[in-house]
């Protein structure tokens, strides 16, 4: 399958470069072929326009430390670390089925303060998972997003692409030669 869609994303795309499919392309023929061929060749991020990977979580610092995480999803974690040589970005991942049961973050090994409106971890559980997995106090925690199971199958994408192609392909084929 994966062979298959990159042929004809490398075919469609080199159509729309060319500004040729079986009769000269018009611009909007090119503009939709870019697009087809992006949609073969990155489903993911054509359908993260519609349905998300993760769900951003903009919670207050009380709301997040309680927060009830279920154990089939996976949490990242995005902190900021300052250091004296500027800020430093790390992203940490709290995998699926890492707990048996629904946690929160104080499960996780954090416990979380609001310093200078920021949410930033105060203390750490000594043999807890987050300080195993390189978590430091300190760490101020900028972007929190949870796994969206609701999303489908990449896949869907590709008979979309595909019906696109043919009626775009069908119209270029039926106009008179330029």
């Amino acid at each position: 399958m994966v062979i298959t869609t990159s042929l004809i994303a490398i075919l469609v795309f080199s159509a729309a470069t060319q500004g040729w499919f079986i009769n000269k392309l018009r611009w909007y023929e090119i503009v939709v072929f870019i697009l087809i061929s992006l949609s073969l060749f990155r489903p993911d991020y054509v359908l993260d326009k519609f349905y998300p990977r993760y769900e951003y979580t903009q919670l207050q610092i009380s709301k997040l430390q309680f927060i009830n995480l279920e154990p089939d999803r996976d949490v990242h974690i995005r902190v900021t670390r300052r250091t004296e040589y500027g800020d430093r970005y790390k992203l940490f991942v709290i995998n699926k089925d890492s707990f048996k049961e629904n946690y929160s973050l104080e499960d996780y090994g954090v416990n979380l303060v609001d310093k200078e409106g920021r949410m930033t971890i105060e203390t750490l559980q000594w043999n807890g998972l987050a300080k195993k997995s390189g978590v430091e106090t300190g760490d101020v925690i900028s972007e929190f997003k949870i796994e969206n199971l609701d999303r489908p199958n990449k896949a869907i994408v590709y008979p979309f692409s595909i019906l696109l192609l043919f009626g775009f392909g069908y119209l270029n084929y039926r106009r008179d030669k330029i």
